[in-house]
């Protein structure tokens, strides 16, 4: 767990860590905010989140700022851009899951997250931003299947102040073996981070996303 409270800080924090420490009705908007991107491929409307607030017994503008403040959901222009792990504007990391609305997710851990968060199976096309080859990623009865066969995960960030959108989200990608990961880090002096393997990139994504519809 050590490692993956490590790992987790590297990534931005741990989302479904900040989410449990909210009040019930802010968790439960934050998880209509993150169904509906599920439902529809969407961000929700401000006025549908006006909505939802008001059902809630919430205000709106006090539950946005909350929710930035946490890092959780971010807006731009009165319009959701961010609600971890999903992104409200096209990304290279493109989720499918069964019976759900195909989305862009933030970064290669949030989409490896998506899977779990929603218990289905489901798909995952990227592409490796050092040699812009192709990666797949197949989740299927519980079992991950990735190609080409060694794809890794960067793990990276600028070492900056601010939220995981600008200061991780960019840098965490999916690499078509460590030796291109490593390359482009090598490459990226204003960056620091480290090549995961398969297995703990799932578990971290597992770890952050995993309980967000369900705590």
């Amino acid at each position: 767990m050590t490692e993956m409270h490590d790992l987790a800080a590297l990534s931005g924090g741990g989302t479904a860590d900040r989410q449990a420490t909210l009040p019930a009705p802010l968790r439960e908007l934050h998880q209509r905010v993150l169904r509906h991107f599920l439902v529809t491929g969407a961000a929700p409307t401000m006025a549908c989140l006006r909505e939802a607030a008001g059902f809630l017994g919430l205000d709106v503008g006090d539950a946005v700022t909350t929710l930035a403040n946490a890092d959780l959901v971010h807006t731009d222009d009165h319009q959701i851009t961010v609600a971890y792990p999903f992104s409200g504007t096209p990304t290279p990391h493109v989720v499918a899951v069964n019976g759900c609305s195909t989305v862009h997710a933030m970064c290669a851990i949030d989409a490896l997250g998506v899977p779990p968060m929603t218990g289905r199976d489901g798909t995952i096309t990227s592409a490796d931003v050092y040699t812009g080859a192709r990666v797949h990623v197949e989740h299927h009865a519980g079992q991950w299947y990735f190609t080409p066969e060694d794809v890794a995960i960067l793990m990276a960030q600028t070492g900056q102040d601010g939220p995981s959108s600008c200061c991780t989200c960019p840098h965490i990608n999916f690499h078509i073996s460590p030796l291109t990961a490593t390359a482009y880090l090598a490459a990226r002096p204003d960056l620091h981070g480290v090549a995961l393997d398969q297995r703990r990139a799932i578990a971290l994504a597992t770890h952050l996303f995993g309980p967000l519809l369900r705590q």
